[in-house]
């Protein structure tokens, strides 16, 4: 059964407070929030920072990268947040290359993991391999990753621009 499904139908079938689509919903929400928290702890890792290694952060674990309340609220209410992956400007060997990089890792994580997705789906749909469920699951899959990409690219450009001026001066920091 070949798929040509759009945006506008899945939504008007599915709600966000559809607890029906949970079977879809939640995997593609630990996937999501895992890669991007990974993604932040291994690059900081790889500039020179340990932090996120010695606070256990360097695993594909979701309970690890788990906020509950974020977590509940993001498939509930459609926003929320995980734990935010813990660095030490300090410790990498370029500072500032080092907060730009771990800044955009975990949006990274997330844009290639949408457009996998996007491929797997495209994928088995020309070849007549996609089930309704594994639909559901990539189209999820998808619009969280772009969602967490969108959110957190916005975050991490005030962060680097907030990190090079204002917070060195609030915090007495010398760049």
């Amino acid at each position: 059964m070949l798929y040509n499904k759009s945006i506008d139908k899945f939504f008007s079938e599915e709600s966000m407070l559809d607890f029906s689509t949970m079977i879809y919903r939640i995997p593609a929400l630990l996937f999501a929030i895992t890669i991007h928290e990974y993604a932040h702890a291994q690059c900081a890792d790889s500039m020179g920072d340990p932090t996120a290694r010695y606070m256990g952060r360097m695993t594909f674990n979701p309970m690890a990268h788990l906020d509950p309340l974020g977590a509940i609220l993001l498939v509930v209410a459609g926003f929320g947040w995980a734990k935010p992956v813990e660095i030490n400007p300090s410790n990498f060997r370029n500072r500032r290359e080092g907060i730009l990089k771990v800044s955009f890792a975990g949006p990274a994580a997330n844009l290639f993991l949408c457009f996998l997705a996007a491929f797997f789906m495209t994928f088995l749909n020309r070849f007549g391999l996609l089930s309704d469920g594994v639909y559901r699951f990539l189209l999820w899959m998808q619009l969280y990753n772009v969602w967490f990409a969108f959110f957190n690219s916005g975050s991490a450009v005030g962060r680097l621009q907030d990190s090079f001026g204002a917070s060195a001066a609030v915090y007495g920091l010398e760049i």
